[in-house]
């Protein structure tokens, strides 16, 4: 019964946390914007090798007074990992599921997210706009409809325009 798939796919989940041994936990909801993860796992990484052996959990911390972050690194180091945890254990919370973490604190926030136009092909409606021009158009419909308890992940954004201008537009969004 199809209304049943979620309740279906739920239990496979958590079994499956179970038999890789994973840890597990049904976060603590807070009525802030606080967000405290302890031993993140990626959950499509635990999936892809059925071990957490391969994997590497990381913490997160954002607190009441912290309005963002800016995470930076190497290329191959891991930021996209981390922001993909991130959000993916923000919306297990949020169905009432366990996540793949030791511990963890986190309110019921809309999440926003944007990843490189690189990493997406160009939609219909932009088959006459550049990339950079619809990541533009993405990000101003996104900050067109977002409040202060939302979260917002921008991932590599602006890459497909030279590195003055996408500095210069990332500046911008960070300041609002």
């Amino acid at each position: 019964c199809a209304e049943l798939d979620f309740y279906y796919v739920a239990r496979s989940y958590c079994e499956f946390l179970s038999e890789i041994d994973a840890f597990s936990t049904f976060p603590q909801i807070s009525d802030t914007a606080e967000t405290h993860l302890v031993e993140l796992y990626d959950l499509y990484l635990l999936a892809k090798d059925h071990s957490k052996n391969n994997t590497v959990p990381n913490d997160f911390l954002l607190d009441n007074e912290t309005k963002g972050i800016l995470i930076k690194g190497d290329n191959g180091s891991g930021k996209t990992v981390f922001l993909r945890s991130v959000a993916t254990a923000q919306l297990l919370a949020m169905a009432g599921l366990p996540i793949p973490a030791k511990q963890a604190v986190l309110s019921v926030r809309k999440i926003y997210s944007l990843f490189a136009s690189s990493e997406k092909s160009l939609n219909d409606s932009a088959v006459n706009a550049g990339r950079f021009e619809e990541e533009v158009r993405d990000v101003a419909a996104i900050l067109n409809g977002i409040d202060g308890q939302a979260l917002l992940i921008l991932n590599e954004i602006f890459q497909t325009t030279a590195y003055t201008e996408g500095a210069e537009g990332l500046f911008h969004i960070l300041k609002y």
